[in-house]
């Protein structure tokens, strides 16, 4: 009796609401867990990266923190000897030169929209 192969266990990285959705929309079933890093201490390290460098550089960070958390059995829900794809990911806006990560109040969120009325920025993501 051959049994069928079953494929990689997926975990996401990111404790982004919409991309668990996202994921589920599309059928996917994924584990959800948060790297432990600190992101404001990753991005004042990171120099003078432009925003695509910048959001790759955080979600590689993101993904290898989780895959670490999965080698070291803290994510219970992942049975031993599982393959795991580990999947990480970060967005920035890139609005007039300055680049924007998750707004940290209310207040914040208020004076960006009004900054941004009338205007454009690109939302960069990386994988």
């Amino acid at each position: 009796m051959s049994t069928a192969a079953t494929g990689p266990v997926l975990v996401l990285g990111s404790a982004s609401p919409a991309r668990a959705t996202l994921l589920r929309n599309a059928g996917v079933s994924a584990l959800i867990r948060t790297s432990r890093g600190d992101e404001d201490e990753l991005i004042r390290a990171a120099g003078n990266l432009t925003p695509v460098g910048l959001t790759q550089m955080l979600a590689t960070a993101k993904a290898r923190d989780v895959a670490e958390q999965v080698r070291s059995g803290e994510v219970p829900a992942v049975p031993s000897g599982s393959r795991v794809l580990v999947i990480g990911a970060d967005s920035m806006l890139d609005f007039e030169g300055a680049v924007l990560g998750k707004a940290r109040s209310a207040e914040e969120v208020r004076t960006r929209w009004a900054a941004m009325s009338d205007r454009t920025g690109e939302l960069v993501t990386g994988h």
